[in-house]
């Protein structure tokens, strides 16, 4: 098939183009982003739609198209017509394709492209588009990698091989994934550990029954004991009835005497001025008190001052904080480190003086003067340096154990020993710092309770002096009456009081007594008798031993229902459990499925690589081969690949691999390829051959060939090109071609 013209209504760049082709060589010479990339593009457009390409279609305002005429061994002239618009993501196009000169309508049932060429987009593509390769693509690997696709596959972009790698790896997956089980069998261990989750999820909801079970008889026994309790209660509320009648009467026995001693008190208040009195004796008692109080704590302060001034003050303890100590390691660890390089200097002066001397004695042993010289006068230097690396490692090692004596630490001390130290020593630094604060707040304190006392003791002086001077005026001219007056009748106020309070004490009893009954007088007529012949100790022994019962089954239900809430938070509907192991049973049916699947591929593929690799990689490789021959001018007589399928050329009895070959070369050899699977799988009808900077690193005579070979193949072939190189190449050979500018 050959393309005579094209017409370029819009597409991206393109603008209202008409441009005719040779039948042979074209080259489309342009600058860049003068659009020969986008005028390949449009021609893969009128063949096979545009919808993988929608930017250019937006930079013509959403509407793009043309038409294009070619001539096919089979159909004849062709034109086709398609337009496309793009609206948001959404493509849409109208192509038709007419007969000429008659311009009769053809509708295919594929797209034009694959009703015109016989081939699909994607194979068009893998064959005769060869689009500008990308800078990552310009190494001889990827070349490699191409050539092998192109042999094992009929395909740049596929390898069965590693099409078949990816199905084993899936098939793996599925199996075994990193030397453990894969997807089905953890399918099958999630089905197996569902279902023994269901059968303990119906061994719990029995054990809530049985618990619920058991929590029912326990509350029916604590109801029964609850009733003892309460017919007990029943009966001692009855006897407290009776209790009651008799403590009314001596309530008002009580009173009587009550009234009578508060008439004798008030008397002897009266005549003893009983208030004063008691005030000033329960002050003199509070004072005396105090001053014990207080004589107590002083001794107990000294005490402490004393024992806490006898621990032993460790004075030689200086400032141990973080500061110092990294301080010090760091110089410790710095003459440490020195100490070691100058060792190892020491060490290979050492060595280089031996070295010299021995190149010393060889020089003079040849007579080579000079050179003994020279190796004298090195191994005197060496020496030297031998020594003064001593000495400096001696002196540094000197100030370290200068440092370490100085802290009374042993020449061997680790770094993490002096770090523990110091903080052992900054703690008991600061515990004696709080010891010695402790005692200071104690003397203050001391002082503080000696100066209470003495206040306190002046002013019990003053309350006896102003007691007795008051009983001396009050009744009697001798201050021994007044004393002994004040205490005999303070004795008997006390008396006296004594007997009212325990009067008042009975008496607040008594009522209390009284007022709790709550109307427990109607309860003599309904007492059982059965509990009649138990006295009141007994059935209080009754009563508590049926309540330490209800306590321990309290405790036990409380126990049971905690054990039954712990279950309901893990017991799901066996009807959950069912959804959840059918969705598994599901899911692994359809793995086994995609499985199975996997399995049919990869016999598939390797049917079809094997059909491949018999029917048509021998043609390819003859093909390939015939080729790059033509185009190194026989230089390289044969292909080969070695056991890896990287290709190796064979130069007369010389054999060279991939590796060895030039990027030009590998180039060639890729676009030999690629021209000899265009000529295999299309022998009768040969799609036109689009190269986009296709020769840009091949030299100018492989470049002639290259062009050359493609014309005697009878593949039209358009060249697109930034520059002349091509056009100088065809017009020096005067080779026949068509020149186009953009």
């Amino acid at each position: 098939m050959k393309i005579t013209d094209i017409y370029v209504s819009g597409y991206g760049s393109l603008k209202d183009k008409k441009i005719s082709f040779s039948d042979s060589v074209n080259i489309i010479e342009g600058v860049n982003e003068s659009g020969k990339s986008t005028l390949m593009a449009f021609i893969s457009f009128m063949l096979y739609g545009g919808s993988d390409d929608i930017e250019r279609i937006r930079m013509t305002d959403g509407s793009c198209g043309g038409t294009m005429t070619l001539v096919s061994k089979k159909h004849g002239t062709m034109k086709i017509q398609r337009y496309a618009t793009v609206n948001g993501k959404r493509y849409s196009d109208t192509a038709q394709l007419f007969l000429l000169p008659s311009m009769q309508e053809i509708t295919p049932m594929t797209t034009i492209g694959e009703y015109v060429l016989g081939i699909g987009k994607q194979f068009f593509c893998e064959t005769a588009f060869v689009s500008q390769r990308g800078a990552s693509e310009y190494n001889p690997k990827n070349v490699n990698d191409s050539i092998q696709n192109i042999l094992l596959s009929a395909a740049e972009s596929y390898n069965t091989d590693k099409a078949l790698k990816k199905l084993d790896e899936t098939r793996k997956f599925f199996m075994l994934k990193r030397g453990r089980g894969g997807v089905i069998a953890d399918l099958e261990d999630k089905k197996s550990e569902l279902i023994s989750k269901a059968e303990k999820n119906l061994d719990n909801i029995r054990l809530a029954d049985s618990i619920r079970s058991d929590t029912e008889e326990l509350r029916d026994t604590k109801n029964r004991y609850e009733e003892l309790i309460a017919d007990i209660y029943k009966e001692k509320k009855a006897r407290f009835a009776k209790k009651i009648k008799d403590a009314e009467s001596e309530l008002n026995s009580q009173r009587l005497a009550f009234e009578q001693k508060k008439k004798e008190l008030s008397q002897l208040c009266e005549r003893c001025n009983e208030f004063s009195v008691e005030n000033t004796k329960s002050r003199i008692r509070e004072l005396d008190l105090k001053l014990k109080y207080d004589d107590a704590k002083i001794i107990d302060i000294e005490n402490d001052i004393l024992r806490n001034e006898r621990i032993s003050v460790t004075d030689n303890l200086t400032e141990y904080s973080p500061e110092v100590c990294e301080k010090l390691v760091s110089s410790i660890y710095e003459r440490r480190k020195r100490s070691k390089s100058l060792k190892y200097a020491a060490y290979m002066t050492a060595t280089l003086s031996v070295i010299c001397l021995a190149f010393a004695l060889i020089s003079a042993i040849r007579s080579d003067i000079v050179f003994a010289l020279f190796g004298t006068i090195l191994t005197l230097a060496s020496v030297c340096s031998c020594f003064f690396s001593l000495y400096a490692k001696k002196k540094s090692e000197g100030e370290l154990s200068d440092i370490l004596s100085k802290h009374n630490y042993p020449p061997t001390v680790s770094i993490s020993d002096i770090r523990t130290d110091f903080a052992k020593k900054s703690a008991e630094r600061k515990e004696e710092e709080n010891r010695l604060k402790l005692i200071s707040e104690k003397k203050e304190l001391l002082r503080n309770i000696k100066a209470r006392r003495a206040i306190t003791s002046e002013e019990l002086d003053s309350v006896i002096s102003k007691t007795v001077g008051d009983a001396y005026d009050h009744k009697s001219t001798t201050a021994e009456r007044a004393e002994e007056y004040i205490d005999a009748h303070f004795i008997k106020l006390e008396n006296i009081k004594n007997e009212i309070s325990v009067l008042s004490e009975r008496i607040e009893k008594l009522t209390a007594f009284i007022s709790s009954s709550d109307n427990s007088f109607d309860l003599l007529t309904d007492v059982d008798p059965k509990y009649s012949k138990y006295s009141d100790t007994e059935l209080d022994t009754v009563s508590g031993k049926a309540s330490a019962e209800i306590n321990l089954i309290s405790e036990k239900i409380l126990e049971k229902e905690k054990k039954l809430s712990v279950l309901q938070t893990e017991i799901s509907s066996p009807e959950e459990y069912q959804t959840l192991i059918k969705d598994v049973e599901i899911t692994l049916d359809t793995r086994r499925e995609q499985l199975n699947i996997v399995k049919l591929s990869e016999e598939s593929v390797k049917y079809a690589s094997e059909n491949i690799r018999s029917a048509i990689t021998p043609h390819l490789l003859a093909q390939g081969d015939r080729l790059f021959s033509a185009i190194t001018n026989e230089r390289y007589s044969g292909i080969g690949f070695t056991d890896d399928l990287s290709p190796s050329l064979a130069n007369g009895e010389t054999v060279k691999k991939r590796s060895e070959l030039s990027h030009g070369t590998n180039e060639a050899m890729y676009l030999a390829f690629r021209s000899a699977l265009l000529l295999t799988l299309c022998k009768n009808d040969l799609p036109p051959m689009m190269l986009d900077e296709s020769f840009a690193h091949v030299d100018d005579p492989r470049t002639l060939e290259c062009i050359k070979v493609l014309s005697e193949s009878g593949i039209q072939s358009l060249i697109f090109t930034c520059n002349d190189r091509e056009k100088r190449i065809m017009t020096e050979s005067d080779h026949t071609f068509s020149h186009i500018l953009i």
